[in-house]
């Protein structure tokens, strides 16, 4: 699990980067869904997949800014460039 706060309280913009930034490196965002829960004002989940692996990023919007959640990697390679692409959002 990779998990990264963010002190940026725009989630959209953010989502907006993370899919660019994603996408020009060969992941295919199969699913985006927006849900809802009662401590959290906004919470958006991608399901995403390279190299026939798939994998969740959550985003959640908060009165601390924005949590970033990746869970569903296994490989350590695939880990890593991940967490590299999430520094780019800063």
């Amino acid at each position: 699990m990779i998990s990264k706060n963010f002190k940026n309280y725009h989630l959209e913009g953010t989502l907006k980067q993370f899919e660019e930034i994603f996408s020009q490196k060969g992941y295919k965002i199969l699913k985006k869904q927006k849900m809802t829960e009662k401590n959290f004002p906004e919470i958006v989940v991608f399901t995403l997949s390279k190299d026939q692996k798939l994998f969740r990023t959550s985003f959640v919007l908060d009165k601390n800014g924005i949590t970033i959640t990746v869970v569903g990697i296994k490989e350590k390679n695939l880990k890593k460039e991940i967490t590299d692409l999430l520094e780019l959002l800063q």
